[in-house]
């Protein structure tokens, strides 16, 4: 049967931390060599430290990779799924040739948002032209550290493929930047700020390793700026390199990259080459999202809405609710109590299954078009269920087994994602 991976990963911990023992056992004298990716010198003490390493050689190579260029586009919360947009024109266009994408979540509940708004948006279009809608078919995956076996073995046996594969954008945790060569991805996604400058160098490292043009985009609001470290504050608020802020705790002698439309989105705006002079340089997918059609992030319309309906609809939600969840759970019961007032409270703003999926902790599209049903009961104003209700499929494509209250709210910790030691 299917296995989930995260046991894999403590035993790798676990190993490592044990390396010291093995060590042990070696001749005096033994060379030892350690290597890691991407180290700032907090994480090399730690390794020194685990390996029992007494003022050994270091040997120092700049992390700085020059053919991945470094953008971050700050907008509002409401506007943060919106900043997809320039990404579902790009599969719709080019399908199964669309470039390989990996966007880094810190939360399960980012990810499931992530994920639905991109299938949602893409419908049909996010499968094979000749493909059923199933998940091996589907352009779009999820991997984290829970993910069945079966399901990340053929997410990473994908990326693996520079031919022709059905896996082109893949939502994620820190869980697959670890430990994984992929050698065609052209654009890391962070969904919102990097934890820390280490996970993102790990995480951006994944682009780029056949060599060609790559591309690191960071979307974030400032609000989720709040619980990051200093240093990527400073690295997101930079206002003169982006490049320079996020390797400066790595290597103090980084300089901004030439030509400077290749260094970071802030250098591109300053860049005086032949190129940039002559506008001969064309607009990357990302810096166009103004110009997609079609995409409205507010409500169309607002309802009229009485007490009495505030009422109804809450005696519905809760009715809903408590026929799926675990009385006996707390953190369960809070956790629908919290949804159900959430929706009350703007319930003269939900009308479509996205207003749903993309606002709300309701991660489950059977789920969302329930409440739906129970809008238009109330309200009767809803004329889309048969439509939605054909894209019950992304219950199927989104891992649905894992999905607990727990992981919808949790942020990873640094032992489950692995983002320490690469």
């Amino acid at each position: 049967g299917n296995k989930r991976n995260r046991g894999s990963i403590k035993a790798f911990r676990e190993a490592f931390g044990n390396l010291a023992i093995l060590r042990s056992l070696c001749k005096e004298g033994t060379p030892i060599l350690s290597l890691t990716g991407t180290a700032d010198k907090s994480t090399v003490n730690a390794i020194k430290t685990s390996l029992s390493m007494k003022s050994p050689i270091e040997i120092f190579v700049s992390p700085n990779r020059l053919n991945i260029r470094i953008s971050v586009s700050k907008c509002s919360k409401v506007d943060m799924l919106s900043q997809l947009n320039w990404l579902i024109e790009l599969v719709k266009e080019k399908g199964t040739n669309t470039p390989k994408t990996l966007i880094f979540c810190n939360t399960m509940n980012e990810i499931a948002r992530v994920c639905n708004y991109l299938l949602l948006k893409l419908g049909d279009s996010a499968f094979c032209q000749s493909g059923e809608k199933l998940a091996e078919n589907c352009m779009i995956g999820i991997y984290h550290s829970a993910t069945w076996d079966t399901q990340t073995q053929r997410i990473v046996d994908a990326l693996k493929n520079t031919e022709s594969c059905s896996s082109r954008i893949i939502v994620a945790t820190t869980a697959l930047s670890m430990g994984v060569n992929f050698p065609d991805i052209r654009y890391i996604i962070n969904w919102g700020p990097p934890r820390t400058l280490l996970d993102y160098h790990q995480e951006i490292g994944r682009a780029g390793r056949d060599g060609k043009q790559s591309d690191a985009l960071i979307i974030f609001n400032g609000q989720q700026l709040s619980h990051c470290e200093d240093d990527v504050k400073y690295f997101a608020k930079s206002s003169n390199c982006y490049r320079v802020a996020s390797l400066f705790p790595f290597d103090a002698n980084i300089k901004p990259l030439e030509p400077l439309h290749n260094c970071c989105s802030l250098c591109r705006g300053t860049c005086s080459c032949i190129e940039c002079d002559d506008k001969a340089l064309e607009s990357l997918p990302f810096e166009t999202i103004e110009t997609v059609v079609g995409y409205s992030d507010g409500p169309s319309f607002i309802r009229s809405v009485s007490y009495d309906d505030q009422e109804d609809l809450k005696s519905a939600l809760t009715e809903l609710f408590e026929s799926f969840v675990n009385k006996q759970d707390e953190m369960d019961v809070n956790f629908y109590e919290q949804l159900t007032t959430e929706i009350v409270s703007n319930c003269e703003k939900i009308f479509t299954l996205e207003d749903i999926i993309t606002n709300y902790a309701v991660f489950s599209v059977k789920r969302a078009i329930s409440i739906l049903d129970i809008f238009n009961d109330i309200f009767n104003d809803i004329t889309s269920i048969p439509l939605f209700r054909e894209l019950e499929f992304i219950d199927c494509l989104v891992d649905q087994p894992f999905w607990s209250v727990t992981n919808y709210t949790g942020h990873y910790s640094s032992s489950e994602s692995d983002s320490e030691i690469v």
